[in-house]
């Protein structure tokens, strides 16, 4: 008996762990698509010109 107690633990946790690894590949997924859309977004200061952002040198 003790050993199906543990299978069905081992099956338990290993469900779990399926979950989790999913939840986190879509929040990587999630959080990558963020930084990507805001690298090719311009920067705009409200006077038309993207040259005066901190970090101008590397977007273009």
């Amino acid at each position: 008996m003790d050993g199906l107690q543990v299978q069905s633990a081992l099956k338990r946790s290993h469900k779990h762990w399926e979950e989790q690894a999913g939840t986190v590949t879509a929040w990587l997924a999630h959080i990558s698509e963020s930084l990507r859309l805001a690298a090719n977004t311009p920067c705009e200061t409200g006077r038309g010109t993207p040259d005066s952002c901190p970090d101008a040198e590397f977007r273009q």
